[in-house]
């Protein structure tokens, strides 16, 4: 494929604070900790509504570590996404052009190319595909902002790459 593939990206806010949401919950850590956490926090309610405990009691430590942690993560995201997207660089006429050997971010006043052989991995999910520069930066392309037959371009390409990837 000597193609040239051009992608002109959207940044939409809602779009990006679920990607920054993604990849800030995707943490094996955190596979472990959100389960416990929502666990205690239903023990809590429970203990509250047949009045073993009371609402004023949730103020102790373990409590209010795990009331803080999925309000700690969302705002945490909130404020990526809202410092990504408020880059003004990204207000500019940005292009994001995919060949064999790279994929390159083109602006008007900067140009990144980032080849395929120091790309981590590929994964495809429902609405995005995610370019992991490393293993724990993303660029992202949103599937929204193909034309045409770029979806199947795109697919074709990567499964053409020697990368780690996961595609639908």
């Amino acid at each position: 494929m000597e193609k040239e593939i051009i992608v002109k990206p959207n940044f939409v806010f809602k779009d990006y604070f679920k990607i920054n949401l993604y990849l800030l919950i995707n943490k094996s850590y955190y596979y472990i900790l959100l389960p416990l956490c929502f666990t205690f926090l239903s023990f809590d309610i429970y203990q509250i509504n047949s009045g073993t405990k009371k609402l004023i009691d949730l103020i102790h430590f373990p409590d209010v570590v795990f009331i803080l942690l999925p309000i700690i993560i969302l705002w945490s995201a909130f404020r990526i996404t809202k410092i990504r997207l408020s880059n003004i660089k990204l207000k500019e006429n940005v292009y994001i052009k995919f060949n064999n050997e790279y994929l390159e971010d083109v602006g008007e006043s900067f140009n990144m190319k980032y080849f395929w052989k120091d790309i981590f991995k590929i994964e495809e999910k429902k609405n995005w595909f995610l370019i992991y520069i490393d293993k724990k930066c993303a660029k992202v392309i949103r599937k929204a902002d193909l034309k045409e037959n770029q979806y199947n371009e795109l697919k074709e390409l990567f499964n053409s790459l020697n990368i780690k990837k996961s595609l639908k």
